[in-house]
């Protein structure tokens, strides 16, 4: 009878024991399958994050670009010209001489790399002549 007991519980034992093996194998997977699923998405966030600050970067690197060509041109008044760089897209702002100083900015802006489309908010406001007596 002891043998038998002995027989009994070593199955049960053994019964048990492929339970708990295949619950932890179970649970094995599970931890993969989410670590799996965390990581593709923190890869995700973080090539999206890459590609925030590469258009930062870029932002600034067009805006620098810009306003060096707009202070290097003897037609454009680059003082007064402000330039804003949003996603390629180039805002300038500000007062200049006349239509040709305009066009002129605005042709610079254009054809600086990186740069998708101008936006003008340049103001007409021709020099103030001084008065002689």
């Amino acid at each position: 009878m002891f043998r038998k007991l002995s027989v009994a519980l070593c199955g049960l034992g053994v019964v048990l024991l492929m339970a708990g093996a295949a619950a932890a194998q179970s649970a094995t997977q599970d931890t993969k399958a989410k670590t799996k699923s965390t990581a593709s998405h923190a890869k995700a966030s973080s090539k999206s994050a890459a590609n925030k600050t590469t258009e930062l970067i870029d932002d600034a690197a067009i805006t620098t670009a810009v306003k060096t060509k707009l202070l290097a041109d003897s037609k454009v008044g680059g003082l007064k010209i402000d330039v804003d760089t949003s996603n390629g897209v180039v805002t300038l702002t500000g007062p200049v001489n006349s239509s040709a100083e305009r066009a002129q900015a605005l042709k610079l802006a254009r054809g600086t790399k990186g740069v998708t489309r101008v936006v003008s908010k340049l103001t007409l406001e021709p020099k103030a002549k001084t008065k002689t007596k």
